[in-house]
């Protein structure tokens, strides 16, 4: 997950970031037992489960209308932060940047939920957050979450590896960079707001509560998450985090079409920024 000597790590910190991950793994391993046993047990009903994703599909105009405005504005936020010079106090920018992301992802929230109530009546209805209450999509979300960590940290070691043998170079992503960069401790605050509940709600209505419903009825439920998934990778522009993103998104999608609540890919998400700049945090107090 991590360059490491990037960073210019210590040992301690190398130590928690590999702890931390090795416990993820194991504790998703046994998760991933405990489903696989209830599936035999307890058959899902996938046919079930596709007609009340396609239920909450929107028009494709409106999908991708909406799509497109999240990408117009990621590309606007990342276009500034490339920007910032390596010889220049970046911290005037990065509060403009954060001070733009945060009303821009207010303004895509807004549009998904008016969108929502308009297609389907209600909020509810259209994006499942009557199905169960916040305190069981929060645990869902966890054991959801546990149970990809695995496949996810396995397919970064193998997209790795096929990088490495193509002479790429695997980097940070730009943003987390400029985080281990950061003094600013309001910034700092900032950014992990943002990061940790502010991109889940937006990135999850668009890709989860929106697009995925209509790309399902036209594609179908498996093909549509596949395609979901693409895109959501494809529009983080970091090639050495391609295949993860595409395989931690197919689990957010996941998480939606078993429970049927956009509560759960929300809380997955924000659990998986969460715990990558928790280690991100983590080698900045560890190293020097």
């Amino acid at each position: 997950m991590f360059e490491f000597e990037e960073f210019n790590a210590s040992p301690q910190a190398v130590l928690f970031v590999s702890g931390t991950y090795v416990t993820l793994v194991a504790a998703g391993c046994c998760i991933n037992v405990v489903f696989f046993i209830r599936s035999l047990r307890n058959r899902i009903n996938w046919k079930e489960l596709q007609s009340r994703v396609m239920a909450r599909a929107c028009s494709p105009a409106d999908g991708f209308a909406l799509l497109f405005l999240w990408i117009i504005l990621r590309a606007l936020q990342d276009s500034l932060t490339l920007t910032i010079g390596p010889d220049s106090d970046p911290t005037p920018l990065i509060a403009w940047v954060l001070s733009f992301s945060l009303v821009t992802e207010l303004g895509v929230v807004l549009a998904a939920l008016i969108l929502v109530r308009l297609r389907h009546g209600d909020t509810q209805a259209g994006l499942g957050t009557g199905v169960m209450p916040p305190q069981r999509a929060a645990l869902w979300a966890l054991a959801f979450y546990l149970g990809a960590i695995p496949v996810f940290l396995a397919s970064a070691q193998i997209w790795g590896l096929f990088l490495t043998a193509l002479d790429i170079k695997i980097t940070e992503q730009e943003v987390v960079r400029q985080f281990m960069g950061m003094e600013n401790r309001g910034l700092q605050t900032a950014f992990i707001v943002l990061a940790v509940a502010g991109a889940p709600i937006t990135e999850e209505l668009v890709f989860r509560g929106v697009f995925l419903p209509t790309l399902t009825r036209r594609l179908g439920m498996w093909h549509a998450a596949a395609a979901v998934s693409l895109i959501f990778a494809l529009v983080h522009t970091h090639l050495p985090t391609l295949l993860p993103l595409f395989v931690i998104s197919f689990a957010f999608s996941l998480g939606y079409i078993l429970t049927g609540s956009i509560l759960v890919p929300i809380f997955m998400h924000a659990l998986f920024n969460g715990v990558s700049l928790a280690c991100v945090i983590m080698l900045r107090v560890l190293s020097p």
